[in-house]
């Protein structure tokens, strides 16, 4: 069983995912902070993660020139290089209800067990069917 913290530390009180969707929790103008037991019932592969800038402090989807480079328009650069960076939504469930949530880079690295480098150079090679065994 893995525990997720999404809060930072903060301290949250419990709810089941009916309390939350009861409460309105998370459609506010301030985040709202609880803590709940769910179980991961379903995983989206699509759209899943993407080519990210590889500076230290951005995030930004790159665009592929088709040259060997990535462009950040952000940071206004191009990169011989990306990093994958994980956006995963998954419907997650109590006894209560259900609910779907999205999982950003570090919350999903910790569900899935994998970093997304790993996950990303893993989906590459499938899709161009390098995992195959060629007949001599």
């Amino acid at each position: 069983m893995s525990e997720m913290k999404g809060s930072g530390g903060v301290n949250a009180t419990w709810k089941t995912l009916s309390e939350v969707k009861t409460e309105n929790l998370g459609h506010g103008d301030k985040a709202d902070y609880f803590t709940c037991v769910a179980t991961i019932v379903y995983l989206r592969k699509e759209n899943c993660m993407y080519q990210a800038c590889p500076s230290q402090d951005c995030n930004k989807k790159v665009v592929d020139q088709q040259n060997g480079l990535f462009r950040c328009e952000k940071c206004d650069k191009e990169f011989p290089n990306f990093k994958y960076r994980m956006i995963l939504s998954a419907n997650i469930a109590d006894f209560s209800d259900n609910q779907w949530v999205t999982c950003f880079q570090e919350s999903a690295e910790a569900m899935l067990g994998k970093n997304g480098d790993h996950l990303g150079e893993l989906r590459d090679s499938v899709s161009k069917g390098s995992w195959l065994a060629t007949p001599e």
